[in-house]
């Protein structure tokens, strides 16, 4: 048997012939005459950033080669009156008879699709005369993609926008004669629609995945399909904020109570992420689109959700402040600083260590609290914003659990306990009476 490959690299179909032999045999080598136009075949270029379908429609004319050498039996000095050499085709994904004029689809692979033509010349082999050569011409007579799944010509789209997939050959223009059938989402959540038979599928889109359908064409049906990227929205990323020293009529005299906290601005307790509620669903809203692709396919609409924190710091243990007891009948600063205490250094050290440290020491609750936020997986609006299920309580219940997650990392680097802003030192609290103990911050 001898065989013509014809190869196709990728969607710019670059043609080669290579004559071979298949055959146990050992044979000579013969010249095989193949059309020109197997060498430069018209292909159109795809525009930028469409992806087509790798099917390629290939048209290929096929004479009808004779044997000139073809002996009707052993000793016969005659020929067979240059009888047609019968002829398949395989393409490695299907086989079958080649007619005069063949048409076929590439299979939907990458790199290169090689068809194999062989012509059943056994009696050539049998005798062995390479003397003489077989008559054949293969021409390449139309060779274009045909399918592509398209839309507005882009593979990326930002999520919960509305987008529309469609099937167009190589120019955007409908294929006169296709049907369409299967539609289906590959993705987190899968989507199919059996029933729609449209050359476009739209709706809004809310995760990444791969579309396609069969599509039949010329007695053909192969799949088609595009991959897209799902592009998160913008504004979907949280920058915690901290009202530094608020309250400032907060503290009472400092016995052995608090000088300063580091809380939620909104509830004063120490809780991290808000707004909270059930496992955390009064932070965000849900939605599904009711048709298309993504037809309910549940995923985040809109998040309310932020870090909202203050740092509070004892009104007496600052300067001039008024409406302290008596006893002692004297403000803490200073009274400490009549005892040579540096209350002003140990003020600024206690702000430092409820927020972002001091000069030269970026050791604080707030500063713990922003470096663990802003490592990636960590900041939580930018983490749900591309969370998807196939129900609401699905949804829900993966996107407490990942917040939680988040919420718990947060608070305990948070509640670290920084050092290296003041002290420690000797400093003076009231408790039926002047008493003195050790503090730093």
């Amino acid at each position: 048997m001898e065989s013509e490959r014809i190869s196709f690299r990728g969607i710019v179909a670059v043609m080669t012939i290579t004559a071979m032999f298949m055959a146990t045999a050992v044979i000579a080598a013969r010249q095989w005459s193949v059309g020109a136009a197997i060498n430069t075949p018209s292909i159109s270029e795809p525009v930028a950033n469409a992806l087509y379908g790798l099917r390629t429609k290939v048209a290929l004319s096929y004479n009808g080669p004779t044997d000139s050498d073809h002996w009707v039996d052993k000793g016969d000095s005659g020929n067979a009156n240059d009888p047609t050499i019968a002829a398949s085709w395989d393409d490695g994904a299907a086989d079958g008879n080649f007619p005069d004029v063949h048409t076929y689809i590439t299979p939907a692979t990458t790199g290169d699709v090689t068809l194999t033509v062989t012509f059943d010349d056994e009696e050539t082999f049998r005798y062995n005369d390479a003397s003489k050569t077989d008559n054949v011409t293969i021409t390449v007579v139309d060779a274009k993609m045909i399918f592509k799944v398209g839309g507005a010509e882009t593979s990326e789209i930002t999520r919960a926008a509305s987008g529309t997939f469609e099937v167009v050959d190589e120019n955007g223009d409908e294929i006169d004669g296709a049907t369409y059938a299967n539609w289906e989402f590959d993705g987190v959540v899968d989507v199919s629609d059996e029933t729609h038979t449209s050359r476009t599928w739209g709706g809004t889109i809310v995760q990444s995945g791969t579309v396609g359908c069969d599509v039949t064409f010329d007695g053909q049906t192969c799949y088609v399909s595009k991959t897209i990227t799902c592009n998160a929205r913008t504004g979907w990323s949280l920058t915690p904020t901290c009202a530094t020293d608020n309250e400032l009529g907060w503290g009472s005299y400092p016995g052995l109570t608090s000088l300063g906290l580091h809380r939620d601005r909104v509830s004063d307790t120490g809780v991290i992420i808000t707004p909270r509620g059930t496992n955390f669903q009064d932070g965000y809203t849900t939605a599904h689109p009711t048709s298309g692709p993504n037809k309910n396919v549940y995923y985040i609409s809109a998040s309310t959700f932020e870090i909202d924190m203050e740092t509070v710091i004892n009104k007496f243990a600052k300067s001039g402040a008024t409406g302290y007891p008596d006893p002692p009948n004297i403000n803490w600063h200073e009274y400490n600083e009549s005892q040579s205490v540096d209350a002003g250094g140990l003020l600024t050290g206690l702000k430092g260590h409820e927020c972002r440290g001091t000069p030269g020491n970026a050791e604080g609750h707030q500063k713990y609290l922003e470096d663990e936020e802003a490592k990636a997986a960590n900041d939580v609006k930018a983490a749900i914003e591309d969370n998807v299920a196939v129900s609401d309580a699905a949804l829900k219940t993966a996107t407490g659990s990942e917040v939680s997650t988040i919420d718990t990392a947060i608070l305990n680097a948070a509640g670290v306990e920084p050092s290296g802003n003041w002290g420690p030192g000797t400093v003076y609290y009231y408790s039926s009476g002047w008493n003195t103990t050790s503090y730093g911050n």
